[in-house]
């Protein structure tokens, strides 16, 4: 029987938490659905994972790929969806046992609504519970939260397939860390989203061993994004130029002050020091704010001022 829901899970070195999420699709209450394990090259033992999974359980699939990164998995994995929905989910977190069942049927009864996502709890990796995430939910407070930020939760969606076909792609590759924000700031020109008021997701926090450095490049892409669409909306019908690097020299050949990038790499790093202080690890908080002085303006160096220079010069955006 061909599945409703096609789940997309890329995978890279996942094992630790990979049986704790593929068993929390299998504990859905809606059960015509396929998962897609789309393992990106991993080299623990995830493969061993997925396929003592597979074994037992027809809807599972493993798909091998060449490490490329989560968005070639992702849109190599929407090729291969069989299902008239598709669902995410990352390898570590934890869909609650009823989040497909709501999910489909709020798309079953509002076909004006094209993305679904959903609020969510964190975990952390002893499995303990914390805070939960509440998010806009009606489209007008959607759409309007997402011109300033990241309101949708990736591993928390459900988008119809037939939608996500008018998109190429339909994620971007030079949005690394933020593809889904772009993608769901391209849909919103074109399509409803909403979030249901419902927790539907454990989202997996590591308090213990944070990256400073992915949290700040996911800052830079964050904002790269946000100044790529305010280009792409005042040039109808322009797309912006995969040579362009959306890094600091992008963002500033987009128009984007220096002082600005700092800023937001600052404000994320101060806030996931805050989250970790209050999940008990004052150590890796600290260090995460001594990575936030890093950013201050003036620390700013002449060396970096001239490299961003000589890259902007080589930057040429779409016309």
């Amino acid at each position: 029987m061909k599945p409703s829901i096609s789940v997309l899970m890329p995978i890279y070195n996942a094992e630790a938490y990979l049986a704790s999420a593929i068993e929390s699709v299998r504990r859905q209450t809606f059960e015509a659905w396929e998962l897609l394990c789309l393992d990106d090259g991993s080299t623990d033992g995830s493969q061993n994972v997925v396929q003592r999974f597979a074994h037992s359980d027809r809807r599972i699939r493993r798909i091998a790929l060449e490490h490329q990164g989560i968005v070639a998995a992702l849109n190599h994995g929407v090729q291969s969806a069989q299902g008239e929905f598709i669902a995410r989910l990352d390898a570590d977190d934890i869909a609650l046992p009823n989040r497909f069942a709501m999910q489909l049927e709020f798309l079953k009864r509002r076909p004006d609504v094209d993305l679904v996502g959903g609020c969510y709890q964190t975990i952390d990796g002893n499995g303990d519970l914390g805070k939960i995430q509440t998010l806009p939910q009606g489209y007008a407070d959607v759409a309007a939260a997402l011109r300033k930020s990241n309101c949708i939760a990736h591993p928390a969606v459900m988008i119809r397939r037939l939608v996500l076909d008018r998109f190429a792609g339909p994620y971007r590759e030079f949005f690394p860390l933020a593809e889904d924000y772009d993608l769901w700031l391209r849909m919103s020109k074109r399509c409803r989203l909403e979030n249901l008021p419902d927790v539907v997701l454990h989202y997996r926090r590591d308090f213990a061993n944070p990256r400073p450095a992915r949290t700040a490049r996911q800052a830079i892409s964050t904002l790269a994004v946000l100044y790529a669409h305010a280009q792409e909306c005042g040039e109808p019908g322009s797309e912006v130029s995969p040579s362009t690097p959306f890094d600091e020299s992008g963002l500033i050949s987009l128009g984007c002050p220096l002082e600005r990038i700092h800023a937001a790499v600052r404000k994320a790093l101060l806030s996931e020091a805050r989250a970790t202080a209050k999940a008990g690890f004052p150590a890796q908080a600290k260090l995460l704010i001594g990575e936030a002085k890093r950013y201050a303006p003036r620390v700013t160096q002449w060396r970096d001022c001239l490299d961003y220079a000589w890259k902007i010069a080589q930057v040429k955006m779409a016309a």
